[in-house]
């Protein structure tokens, strides 16, 4: 692909150089600084003083001076010339002789300082050599492949190597140590302090021109087979693809990033880092290009010409502007060397945002992100284009000069509406990255305004991930968005994070902007409520400039009314120049006009911000700043004058808003309202919530943060009181106090006892219609009865004493250790056997074994009862006695059971009771012999220890510290004295602890 890079633009014209002289040549060209030398064939030097000029129509040209001429008097051409500027030397090769002339008069030198039986020489670009008033020079000799290295001072030259080489070198070039050489049928590179050499690749110098030329430190560009441009390091390796030239290439110049190569008719311009072909430019009869600290030079056989490099930029804006991207940055990116880093990092950012705004247009995403991030674009850029995404006090401008071309997204699209989609998705794809990164630091409240703002349009799920996360969403510009994309649940998460709770879930759904204007004479503030709504704000006369005569400003409004002195009155129009100091605010709302009895119409958001225009110095201010003027005017309340919003939540719960954005919302509300800190907006929306369904709208008490009750800020006995008329609420959190949290208090046990028990006399009175919720609610009775020891047992056996709930006047006589009573209904009159082992199973949980053995030994009785023995009964006290033999006396149930049972009837538990006598017997004996072991160690521990054991009032017990007050005393093995008792304690407590710790240790 082309690329304009260079432009030619003549220098030296014939008619300046040689007149009229047909003859004369020109042989070699050398430029230093602005100073150009011109060998000829004729053996003249020629001298000019080159100066660039821009045109009026910035093109530049070049205005060339000749100083002089020389003639060398060899009558031979002048082969090469080279310039050494800090000898003020210009090195001339003429008729194979090397001489030293003077820069500036172009006189020998006078020591007559000469090189002969030279072909051909180069300077070393990089010396090796520190003496900075030196020149290096590689010499071919016409000595038969002889290469020599000269060191060349003012007045004299110095011979300091001199090598071999396999064959005839035709070109030279010379960098460090390096000799790249062009020998007969190849090319090497010879390092001439070590002597080592490297073959680089075949080529036929006697067909074709060689040409070797240093192009960096270390790298060399040469002509290779089949018209290729080949790179070579010093190593003999290649680091760079080749360039396709011409087969005819007669020069080559570098001019980074570009290879120029110079044939019969043109020259071509290649770029070193793709290797692509970048520009043609004719040029015909030219023998000569070099090229000169960032200088290319062009030369016929008569005139001379300059290559002129355009400007990085303007050639990189010539690739953007014909949208090859990938181009443009390469360019860039190779030409970072050549530009002072600073500048550099300027230019090149902008570079990688222009290409990545083409991308953008191209549906590019992927690497249009890329190019965003990597030239830190002001992320407000992108955002300027989609309409309206910025919020309304944005100040931001575009870059100048712009980075695109494009006004808008519309303009883009051209009314594509799918591409607007897949722009949209990207924009949202892109600040989703960016906004917790340092791309966004300085405009977190654009780039989240500007998410919400497309989450809401596109009905993107993560909208509501947005809001409840930390966000810098701004109120003004996000309200009323949200509102028209009818997301009420978003708005009331959207006032929840800016600390407005009250109005998340009661909000008005018209947005309200509070502006207060500089004071002007008189000290008088006014303050305006504006809705906003689209009808407009200015009558027929809209606005008049401030009066000079009276300092204030002027206005007229098509309605209002002014608050004078307390009193409310219309004024239509108004002009405030004629209400003085006497008027204290304005309110412009038409809920407060509506409230008088004045019909006026609201305000529009677009006069909202034209009256800000207008008055210059106006402020938006926050609901809190603008509570605190009201107070400070003495102005009453929005509040105060009626209800001026709707509900906004409730309203959706209700229906009569349609969002689908929570299908759960009602749910959400009573988790929200559960968590809120503010107990007047919990006690406010709870009757709403409890109205609605009980068993949720109760969550609002049973899920709040236990340390309330600490703090004093919601006491459950006020929850209760005030739950009293929601009778299914009230059970629950009652629950929650008992079951859940534990709470020891008498009153909360025994309301929720009453509360149960309430409820199963009335599904017991009407058993027939509940069956199925009497068995559950019967249960639940039970279950506090049993495991509550808090209730007055009293107070419940009372109500439920001439019912037939004996199950549960059973529970209640074992509270009161009746456990007789509660045994006979159990027995006798439910015959529920299995209740009554449970009763003796649950009452003696807990207790010591002799309580539990008696009363299972009551149970026993009950079923022995002769006065009402059956052999229902007699079977039940033999399962009894075969199912818990382990808890029963042997010797007492022997005594009790009648003599004609058999053995074989009760073999399981005699088997039983003689399995746990054993076990006891058993057990008493390894206590028996742990104790007598015990023993033994310490009377071997205390027949080891043979040292006296002193004792003194002044002495001290290592447990408890006290002194002793007798001679009496534990004496530890280690020689540590304490009190007996002090042991004592310490054994019983290691005991225990090892008693504790392995709970499950069996015998």
């Amino acid at each position: 692909m082309s690329v304009k890079a260079f432009e030619l633009v003549p220098a030296v014209e014939r008619a300046l150089l040689m007149g009229d002289k047909a003859q004369i040549n020109i042989e070699c060209i050398e430029c230093c600084g602005k100073n150009l030398y011109v060998g000829t064939s004729d053996c003249f030097i020629y001298h000019f003083l080159l100066e660039e000029k821009t045109t009026s129509k910035e093109k530049l040209i070049f205005s060339v001076q000749k100083q002089q001429h020389k003639y060398l008097g060899l009558k031979k051409s002048v082969s090469e010339l080279k310039a050494a500027s800090a000898l003020n030397r210009l090195i001339v090769l003429c008729d194979t002789t090397i001489m030293l002339v003077n820069m500036l008069n172009l006189d020998p030198v006078q020591s007559g300082a000469k090189i002969k039986g030279v072909v051909t020489f180069t300077v070393n670009e990089n010396p090796v050599n520190g003496d900075p008033f030196c020149v290096e020079l590689g010499v071919i000799s016409v000595k038969r492949r002889t290469i020599q290295i000269y060191m060349v001072y003012e007045d004299r030259v110095q011979i300091v190597k001199e090598l071999s080489t396999p064959e005839q070198p035709s070109a030279v070039s010379l960098d460090g140590y390096f000799l790249c050489l062009a020998l007969t049928t190849q090319y090497i590179i010879v390092n001439y302090s070590t002597g080592a050499s490297q073959d680089l690749f075949p080529f036929d110098t006697e067909e074709k021109k060689p040409i070797v030329k240093r192009i960096s430190r270390e790298e060399f560009l040469l002509a290779g087979p089949g018209g290729l441009g080949m790179f070579a390091t010093a190593e003999g390796i290649s680091q760079r693809a080749p360039v396709h030239w011409s087969e005819n290439v007669i020069g080559a110049a570098i001019c980074f990033p570009y290879v120029l190569a110079l044939d019969e008719g043109f020259v071509t311009v290649h770029s070193m880092l793709d290797q692509q072909l970048k520009q043609t430019l004719p040029f015909r009869d030219g023998h000569i290009m070099q090229d000169f600290e960032g200088k290319v030079i062009l030369a016929t056989t008569k005139e001379v010409y300059m290559l002129v490099p355009l400007p990085l930029e303007r050639q990189v804006q010539g690739l953007l502007a014909s949208q090859r991207v990938e181009e443009a940055i390469l360019l860039a990116e190779g030409a970072q060397r050549n530009i002072p880093k600073d500048k550099f990092l300027v230019m090149y950012r902008r570079i990688l945002q222009q290409a990545g705004f083409i991308q953008f247009g191209q549906l590019q995403f992927l690497e249009a992100k890329d190019n965003f991030r990597k030239g830190q674009l002001d992320v407000r850029e992108l955002i300027s284009l989609y309409p309206l995404l910025l919020p309304s006090t944005s100040t931001f401008t575009r870059s100048h000069p712009p980075l695109h071309e494009f006004a808008d997204l519309n303009h883009l699209a051209q009314g594509d509406h799918e591409k607007i989609t897949k722009w949209k998705r990207f924009l949202i794809s892109y600040l989703k990255e960016i906004r917790s990164t340092e791309v966004a630091n300085g405009y977190k409240e654009d780039v989240d305004t500007a998410l919400l703002k497309l989450y809401a349009e596109a009905n993107h799920e993560s909208l509501l991930d947005l809001l409840v996360s930390e966000n810098f969403c701004l109120l003004v510009d996000s309200a009323p968005w949200l509102e028209k994309h009818k997301k009420y649940f978003a708005l009331g998460l959207l006032y929840h994070c800016n600390g407005q709770d009250d109005a998340a879930v009661q909000t008005t759904t018209n947005n309200t902007f509070v502006i207060c204007l500089p004071q002007v004479k008189y000290s008088l503030s006014i303050l305006f409520y504006i809705r906003a709504t689209d009808r407009p704000l200015w009558g027929a006369t809209s606005s008049v400039p401030p009066s000079k005569e009276t300092n204030s400003h002027s206005m007229e409004l098509t309605s209002s009314f002014a608050y004078h002195r307390g009193k409310v009155s219309a004024v239509a129009p108004l002009g405030l120049q004629n209400l003085g100091a006497s008027v204290i605010p304005f309110r412009c709302s038409s809920v407060l006009w509506h409230l008088q009895g004045l019909d006026v119409p609201p305000l529009s958001l677009a006069a909202h911000r034209s009256f800000l225009q207008w008055t210059g110095t106006s402020s938006v201010r926050s609901a809190k700043q603008a509570r605190q003027s009201q107070q400070a005017l003495n102005i009453p309340d929005s509040t105060d004058c009626g209800p001026m919003s709707d509900q906004l939540w409730v309203r959706i719960v209700k229906g009569e808003l349609q969002d689908t954005t929570r299908p759960d919302l009602y749910e959400y509300v009573v988790d929200f309202l559960s968590f809120c800190s503010s107990q007047e907006l919990v006690w406010k929306y709870a009757d709403w919530a409890l109205q609605k369904n009980q068993k949720v709208g109760v969550q609002i008490f049973t899920r709040r943060p236990v340390d309330e009750e600490k703090t004093g800020k919601l006491n459950p006995d006020d929850i209760i009181k005030y739950l009293h008329k929601y009778p299914q609420a009230v059970t629950q959190y009652l629950e929650h106090l008992v079951l859940d949290r534990k709470i020891q208090k008498e009153k909360f046990h025994t309301h929720l006892a009453v509360l149960y028990l309430d409820e199963v006399l009335q599904l017991h009175s009407q058993i027939d219609q509940h069956c199925e919720e009497l068995s559950p609610a019967r249960a639940k009775l039970r279950s506090l009865l049993q495991q509550s020891c808090l209730y007055r047992v009293q107070l419940v056996l009372g109500k439920i004493k001439d019912t037939d709930l004996n199950l549960e006047r059973a529970i209640l006589y074992g509270k009161l250790e009746e456990h007789d009573k509660a045994l006979h209904i159990l027995v006798h009159q439910l015959k529920d056997f299995q209740a009554a082992e449970d009763y003796c199973s649950w009452n003696s949980e807990g207790r010591d074994l002799s309580y539990r053995q008696e009363l299972f030994h009551m149970l026993l009785a009950a079923y022995m009862d002769p006065a009402v023995t059956n052999d229902t009964l007699v079977m039940a006290a033999v399962d009894l006695l075969n199912s818990h033999a382990e808890v029963f006396d042997a010797v007492r149930v022997l005594r009790l059971v009648p003599g004609n049972w058999s053995i074989q009837l009760l073999c399981p538990f005699l088997r039983g009771a003689m399995r746990e006598n054993m076990h006891s017997k058993r057990m008493s004996q390894v206590a028996l012999g742990l104790a007598k072991s015990e023993n033994a160690i310490y009377k071997h521990e205390k027949l080891k220890y043979k040292g006296l054991i002193n004792l003194s009032e002044k002495k001290g017990c290592q447990l408890c510290h006290n002194t002793f007050s007798a001679p009496e005393f534990v004496c530890y093995p280690s020689g540590v004295l304490v009190h007996i008792h002090c042991a004592a304690k310490r054994n019983r407590d290691s005991a225990s602890k090892q008693h504790f710790t392995n709970p499950e240790n069996h015998t």
